[in-house]
């Protein structure tokens, strides 16, 4: 037995499988009740919570807690990238449900957009009490939906596997066997024209064919089939391999300096809405429906602004809003919450008959984007198409105007409007404020959660018609520097011995911005759910070396990991042994008893040693 402290620095988390790259990853690992979620994946994913979706340890598949979907209207919404594009290769998509009544449909995992009919891929439970797993493909023309035979438990925890192989086959499984198959002629690349985001339990708008139950360790791997081929595969005996995650640092922005705006909402006052920008703008909060909202984290894991009904934010009138024909870029990332009609995001506008300078606006009854751009006279006005901004998730918005005049609208990286006819037109300078959520007058208000705010003027950030992929990290703080992040933490250094029942506690102190992720190991392997700064030992962990990995993020934006712990632990609680303290005259012959005590850890050894005098 080595008694004492075990301590190395490591590199990372063990890779995800093959070539593979882990593009989401959920644990569901947290406190009973709690409705934020973590992703663990690579790309730091913002997770959406709808309805009453929530932490529950009423049911685990691995560690001690799951997810919670009742069934009326709950689900987690994931926004769409890069990882999430399949396209013709290999991908793998799975994780445990644990279903708690039947239904004619309840989706486990989707990709729908905002109808029905607009369907990527989707894996539901069907068929009442016969709770068969129907797997639906769209290749944007004709949907394939297949109906598997076998029956996925109630009450009890089932594993799911959507793949496609080396072999181009997509494949369904239930509990490790084959289920339905789709051959590669047919399914073809996968479909996704307008970047659907993601969801577990629901289809995102219409808030229909909801899942009722629990769920636990879901992953998306794009890249590897980790089953490739139809034979039979015995599902997960354990929670997924972490893998190290991107860091959420941005690069330093060279055009920092002609950054109008820019807002991460990042503050624990929810009425703080400081501007990051070096003009440091003060703004005026109208109504009490504006606020920071800590429990709906957006890019980056920190919290978000909700905007409700009735209530908008306005930054005073100044020339800075005068665009003139120079180049700008106006983006942020917004999440609505579902409503209809007419919504201004951002803007100079005061609304009817009034001046209008240039505004984004949402049309939420046809789930688009809008953007007007005026000269007075001259009216640049476009849309970005139907069904483009998605409901309940987080889109990236973006207007931009280039150097020669040009005018291009993006959601979530795609050109979705151009205007190349309004090269001479300079916007108007009008006496309003610039105003987030309603228009300077009041009304037409925007309900939802909004986030990264940056408005640019004499920089076009997006100067061509190619899609890209907004990346999930806050904008750059420029000259500020970037969001503070964790300094190294400190891990407790315990030494001794310990056995079943001592607490292990990793005292990491405050961190410093973002939270460091700790997750416990034993034997070098993670355990399920233990995920916190206190450990404590059980009987599983005898014999066995207990450490703690404990990832930060440093000031350059470095993921790194350090580990510390024990062991190897001890069956019991050691005991003193004592020992012989003999007195008096010895004699040859004589019998000694050493009262060793009972270290019920092992074999006792004893060492004599022959002494001549």
């Amino acid at each position: 037995m080595i008694p004492g402290i075990v301590a190395q620095a490591t590199p990372g988390f063990p890779a995800p499988i093959g070539d593979g790259t882990v593009e989401l990853l959920l644990g569901f690992n947290g406190t009973d009740g709690a409705t934020i979620f973590r992703e663990e994946g690579q790309r730091n994913v913002p997770v959406s919570v709808v309805g009453n979706t929530h932490i529950s340890n009423v049911q685990a598949k691995f560690g001690s807690t799951s997810a919670r979907f009742d069934g009326g209207d709950d689900g987690l919404i994931f926004p769409h990238h890069e990882g999430f594009d399949f396209g013709s290769g290999k991908f793998t998509v799975e994780g445990w449900f644990y279903p708690t009544s039947n239904a004619t449909q309840m989706l486990v995992c989707s990709r729908i957009g905002d109808a029905a009919a607009l369907v990527s891929w989707s894996v539901a439970m069907v068929n009442g009490s016969s709770r068969n797993l129907e797997f639906i493909w769209s290749d944007g023309t004709t949907a394939t939906n297949l109906t598997g035979t076998g029956t996925a438990a109630l009450n009890g925890w089932n594993h799911f596997a959507l793949c496609r192989g080396t072999d181009g086959v997509v494949r369904l499984f239930l509990n490790g066997v084959l289920q339905v198959s789709l051959d590669n002629a047919t399914a073809g690349a996968m479909w996704n024209p307008k970047r659907f985001p993601l969801a577990l339990g629901i289809i995102p708008t219409i808030l229909t064919a909801d899942f009722n139950g629990f769920m636990d360790e879901v992953r998306v791997i794009k890249g590897e089939a980790v089953y490739d081929g139809s034979a039979t595969f015995t599902p997960p005996v354990a929670p997924f391999s972490r893998p190290v995650r991107d860091s959420l640092v941005p690069s330093l922005d060279p055009d920092f300096d002609d950054v109008l705006l820019l807002l991460g909402y990042d503050s624990t006052d929810i009425y703080d809405m400081r501007d990051d920008s070096s003009y440091h703008r003060s703004a005026t909060r109208l109504n009490v429906g504006s606020f920071i909202n800590p429990n709906q984290p957006g890019i980056g894991y920190r919290s978000s602004q909700r905007i409700e009904s009735s209530s908008f934010i306005i930054y005073d009138d100044s020339n800075d809003w005068f665009f003139g024909t120079d180049p700008f870029t106006v983006e942020c990332w917004v999440r609505p919450n579902g409503s209809s009609g007419f919504r201004h995001i951002i803007g100079q506008r005061n609304g009817g008959s009034s001046p209008t300078s240039w505004v984004l606006t949402l049309l939420a009854s046809t789930a688009e984007l809008e953007y007007i751009a005026s000269s007075g006279g001259t009216t640049a006005q476009q849309t970005s198409g139907a069904n483009t901004v998605h409901s309940r998730s987080w889109n990236h918005i973006a207007l931009a105007r280039d150097a020669t005049g040009v005018f291009r609208l993006f959601v979530n990286g795609v050109m979705r409007a151009k205007d190349a006819s309004k090269t001479a037109m300079s916007i108007q300078n009008i006496a309003y404020p610039m105003t987030i959520g309603a228009r300077a007058g009041g009304g037409n208000f925007y309900t939802g959660d909004i986030d990264e705010v940056r408005v640019t003027r004499g920089t076009c950030r997006y100067s061509t018609d190619a899609s890209f992929y907004p990346s999930f990290k806050p904008f750059s703080r420029g000259e500020i520097g970037p969001p503070a992040v964790s300094e190294q933490p400190e891990i407790i250094s315990r030494s001794g011995f310990f056995a079943p029942g001592d607490v292990l506690d990793l005292d990491l102190g405050v961190a410093d911005g973002y939270e460091p992720v700790v997750q416990w190991r034993r034997g070098g392997v993670n355990v399920g759910g233990a995920t916190g700064t206190i450990y404590t030992l059980t009987e599983s962990d005898v014999g066995e070396v207990i450490d703690a990995r404990v990832t930060w993020w440093n000031y350059s934006g470095t993921t790194t990991a350090t580990a510390a712990g024990v062991g190897p632990v001890a069956a019991e609680p050691l005991f003193d042994t004592g020992g012989l303290a003999p007195a008096g005259d010895m004699q040859s012959g004589t019998d000694r008893l050493i009262p060793v005590g009972d270290m019920q850890d092992g074999t006792d050894v004893l060492l004599w040693k022959e002494r001549t005098q």
